[in-house]
């Protein structure tokens, strides 16, 4: 799906997608800030491809740490998700919550459906160095 830029609209409403159809190529959708993601998933009839996240405390978001995890499971399964993002730091063992065994049952079940896998990190105080970039990308591809 991804072999070049793509631009995402986020949004926590699905109802918004109308709106990014001009200007985005994917719909970011935040599951964390919605209401009712799933329902709001069976309902969808956008255009646009989903990329699905339920971002945990921890990584700047709104959901509970492990419990999330269901939700991104369940939401997998519908045509409209092309992609999944996944914290790096759970899938490397790595998160505050110890999640790793989550994240990578998530990543298997994303690989099963044909759904692509994003491995995100978030520093919202500042950018890595180069080697720390290098080393990041590594282990997220």
């Amino acid at each position: 799906m991804f072999e070049e830029f793509v631009l995402a609209a986020s949004t926590g409403d699905l109802r918004a997608e109308p709106r990014a159809r001009e200007h985005a190529d994917a719909v970011e959708f935040r599951m964390d800030l919605a209401a009712d993601p799933l329902a709001q998933l069976d309902a969808y009839d956008g255009t646009l491809p989903l990329v699905v996240t339920n971002r945990a405390a921890w990584e700047g978001g709104e959901a509970d740490d492990i419990g999330r995890y269901d939700a991104l499971s369940s939401s997998v399964v519908h045509d409209a998700v092309v992609a999944v993002d996944i914290e790096l730091a759970a899938l490397r063992g790595n998160a505050p919550t110890g999640e790793r065994s989550h994240a990578t049952a998530l990543r298997e079940t994303a690989r099963e459906e044909g759904v692509a896998v994003i491995a995100s990190v978030h520093d919202f105080e500042s950018t890595p160095e180069r080697g720390a970039l290098v080393d990041l990308l590594a282990d997220a591809a």
